[in-house]
């Protein structure tokens, strides 16, 4: 007998384990009462589409402005084109930022121009930027500098090709400017971020 009982309380406390285990994944399931001849269920079926952003500039070549005479001045242009292509349904901005006032060299520099129709004095030298895809001839400059601009923007995503977006560079010392020889430079960077 008392065999029995050991084995009844032995059997009960398994079979309660058993159920406390189980019990969470019946609870789980759900449970449907239906007195027709058709039950129905349901669950959503899901993807979370996450953001991408992609920057290409050309920047594997350095923008050369070319050979100015230092004494009788000139003009030197170039350009970069950066390409920006998002998912993102804010779009994005596109900036740039020199690591210095205009362009140096060593204690000689050429400063940026003031924003604004590109225009230098005979005695005086300056280096300025505009980002379009236009004639350069016919849009608004500004000084390079150690500020970060925003040179293009959106408010939605772009088409799978990007927009490209090309930035011109144009320097020039003035015919009375006597601008001391050397190579003048800047770095520039160029950063795309999502809205």
């Amino acid at each position: 007998m008392k065999k029995i009982l050991i084995f009844t309380l032995a059997f009960a406390l398994v079979l309660g384990n058993g159920f406390m285990m189980f019990e969470g994944v019946v609870a789980s399931a759900e449970n449907v009462t239906s007195t027709g001849s058709a039950i129905s269920l349901n669950n959503d079926v899901y993807v979370d589409i996450t953001a991408e952003l992609s920057l290409t500039c050309d920047t594997q070549t350095d923008v050369d402005l070319g050979d100015i005479n230092g004494m009788t001045g000139g003009i030197g242009t170039g350009a970069t084109v950066c390409n920006v292509s998002t998912n993102d349904t804010d779009g994005y901005n596109l900036t740039l930022a020199a690591d210095s006032a205009g362009l140096v060299n060593g204690a000689y520099s050429i400063p940026p121009i003031s924003d604004g129709a590109f225009s230098v004095a005979a005695s005086a030298s300056g280096i300025g930027y505009n980002a379009s895809s236009s004639d350069p001839a016919d849009t608004f400059w500004f000084g390079l500098s150690a500020a970060t601009d925003v040179i293009a923007t959106t408010s939605d995503e772009t088409a799978f090709s990007g927009d490209t977006t090309t930035i011109n560079y144009r320097v020039e010392v003035g015919n009375a400017k006597n601008q001391e020889i050397g190579r003048y430079d800047t770095t520039v960077t160029y950063t795309a971020t999502a809205h």
